[in-house]
């Protein structure tokens, strides 16, 4: 819950690039990519789809400027975000490492 949190913050701080997308879907690609960096088995369940109502394919592109967003945190001018989630009250969220999801857009 606060990697995907982490995660929603982050894009607040490129709102130009993400301001196309439903915060909805941002909200659902924070998640797929908090599950991932968490190792979770599946990303994105039937039931997550189904609840949100994205396909892993629709977040797609979402999740992958995301990960652009999460990679290049830590060289931000701005830090007050990574400093809020790298403190114990969040379990220290901001300090965990991306990892790289591909994701096949053609599926």
């Amino acid at each position: 819950m606060y990697l995907a949190m982490y995660l929603s913050e982050l894009v607040l701080l490129d709102g130009e690039e993400y301001l196309q997308h439903f915060p909805s879907k941002l909200a659902s690609a924070s998640l797929v990519l908090a599950r991932h960096t968490l190792f979770k088995t599946e990303p994105w369940t039937k039931k997550l789809e189904e609840t949100a109502g994205y396909s892993l394919k629709q977040l797609s592109p979402v999740v992958q400027k995301q990960q652009k967003t999460f990679k290049s945190s830590p060289f931000r001018e701005q830090q007050a975000v990574q400093k809020k989630y790298a403190s114990d009250k969040y379990h220290r969220v901001a300090l965990l490492k991306p990892r790289v999801l591909v994701l096949d857009e053609e599926e």
